[in-house]
This record gives structure tokens, C-alpha cells and sequence, in this order.
């Protein structure tokens, strides 16, 4: 099984886009989940025609598959056009998706919103995901909804949504990280794992600690040097049949280089001693 890294991992500690490649390479990483994220790498990106040809060319000459793209996305809008503005970025997402050869999107469901009552999030959210599944199904390309932030840091609420959209090309990035950053404890977090795990197209995974506490104080940590049971996951995960590559989020105060080489060396090992089971 393939491991992979998020760019927007290198991005956070100013790689441009070719020392990343390089340094994705170098630790042996086969594939990455490539950042949209406004500046990503130092400006180095560029979303035209040539720009993405350029970004698939690169990566090709390495070895590297663009597994997935990181989108970014807000529903829970309070007009009708501000949501089909979402609506239309994902259809953008899907289009360069298809020409990197992607077979997943990262995206968000939303953020609470002062503006519109809670009772109505979870149905935007859910509106603004049907809108979108069936240009998904279209070009076969996964959207991957992810445990982000405020509304979706719920495995329970993950599924219904999952349920209301009812599109097989609707799914979960699961980030093993976000639940605990959020304030769920351990007992739940292994719930929720067993519960994610074979509805997942794709990983971000992610280790910390809630030593200092909780969301601002919360501290990312290398894969293996907190206190997750990450293992429990990655055997719910393939035991569930997840054939994609395991890619790893790194957010620690290291230098990404040194972050990410210990979470491939982390997974590595896990799968080692997977096949000697």
C-alpha cells in the first residue's frame, strides 16, 4: 500500500511547490493530496490550462500520483447565490481534479454562522453537497467531506449526511486529528473511527496531544507521538477494504521534512507488522 503526504503540510513552512515535489520524493512518498489553498507554496502555483499541465508533468517525472486535491468549501451560506457560488467552485475543483487525474476531493461542509439558525446548517450543508454529487458522479471523482472545524467534528452527524445526500460519490476524508482537536475523548474517538472507517476515500492522518487542552491549545503532533490510537484506525480502515494510499497530514512545530519522514516511518512499520500478523 501506497503512502501519501498533503502539500499544504510543506506549504505551512514556506516550500514552494518544487521543493516539495523534491522532498516528497526524497523521503519516498508516492503520492499527495495537492493544496488549493490561496498563496499554497509560495505563490508557485498556477490554476490555468498550463499551470495544471505544468503541476501534473512535475509530478508524473517523480513518481508522485495526485491522488487528491484539498478544496475549500463553506455552505452553510445565507443566500440562494452564495451558495451556488460554492457550488461552483466545486465544479471548478472537479475540473482540474479530472485533468490531474485525481480521484478525490478534500472538502468542507461549513462553519456556524450568526446569520442562520442552527437548525438549518446541517441543510445547507446537505443541499449545497446534492448539488454538487452529480457532477461528481459525472467524471467519477469522490467528494471526500472532512471532520473540519465546528459542525462536522461528529462521526454520527458525518453519516446523516452521508444518509440525506445519498450519493456514492459522497464520502469521508476522515482527519484522524480533528476529533480530538475539537474535545472529543478517547472512548468516543475510537467510536468514531470504527464508525468512518468504510464510508473513507481518503486520509489525513494526523497525531496530537490535549495535554495544554483543547482547539487553540491543542498540540499536532509527528504520527505516533501522541496519544491517538491510530493503529485502531488503520486496522478499521483496511480491514474495511480502503485500497487508496494512506496520506498523512503534518502541522508539529518541526520542520515538515523531519514530520513527515516520521509519520512515513511510522506507517511503514504499521504495515510491516500488518503483514506478519
Amino acid at each position: 500500500m501506497d503512502i501519501g503526504i498533503l502539500s499544504l503540510s510543506f506549504s505551512f513552512k514556506g516550500y514552494t511547490f518544487d521543493n516539495f515535489l523534491d522532498s516528497a520524493k526524497e523521503i519516498g512518498f508516492k503520492a499527495y493530496e495537492l493544496s488549493t489553498a490561496p498563496g499554497a507554496h509560495q505563490g508557485t502555483l498556477q490554476w490555468d490550462d498550463k499551470g495544471v499541465e505544468g503541476i501534473k508533468k512535475k509530478s508524473s517525472s517523480l513518481g508522485l500520483e495526485i491522488y487528491a486535491l484539498g478544496g475549500y468549501t463553506n455552505f452553510v451560506r445565507v443566500t440562494a447565490e452564495e451558495l451556488k457560488e460554492e457550488v461552483k467552485k466545486v465544479v471548478r475543483y472537479l475540473d482540474i481534479a479530472e485533468k490531474l487525474g485525481a480521484k478525490v476531493i478534500r472538502v468542507f461542509g461549513g462553519e456556524p454562522n450568526p446569520h442562520i439558525p442552527e437548525s438549518q446548517w446541517v441543510d445547507l450543508i446537505v443541499k449545497g453537497l446534492k448539488e454538487c454529487a452529480s457532477e461528481a458522479e459525472k467524471k467519477g471523482i469522490y467528494l471526500g467531506l472532512e471532520n473540519h472545524g465546528y459542525i462536522t467534528n461528529n462521526a454520527e452527524l458525518e453519516l446523516k449526511i452521508l444518509e440525506k445526500v445519498d450519493s456514492p460519490f459522497v464520502r469521508l476524508t476522515v482527519d484522524t486529528s480533528n476529533y480530538y482537536w475539537y474535545g472529543h475523548d478517547l472512548p468516543t474517538i475510537e467510536r468514531f473511527y470504527k464508525l468512518v472507517a468504510p464510508y473513507c476515500v481518503h486520509t489525513h492522518l494526523k497525531d496530537g496531544s490535549v495535554k495544554q487542552g483543547i482547539r487553540d491549545k491543542y498540540i499536532s503532533l509527528a504520527l505516533g507521538e501522541g496519544e491517538l490510537p491510530l493503529k485502531l484506525f488503520l486496522d478499521e480502515l483496511l480491514s474495511s477494504g480502503y485500497d487508496g494510499p494512506l496520506c498523512i497530514e503534518y502541522e508539529g512545530e518541526e520542520d515538515a521534512k523531519i514530520g513527515a519522514r516520521k509519520g512515513y516511518e511510522f506507517l511503514k512499520k504499521y504495515l510491516s507488522e500488518r503483514e506478519c500478523r
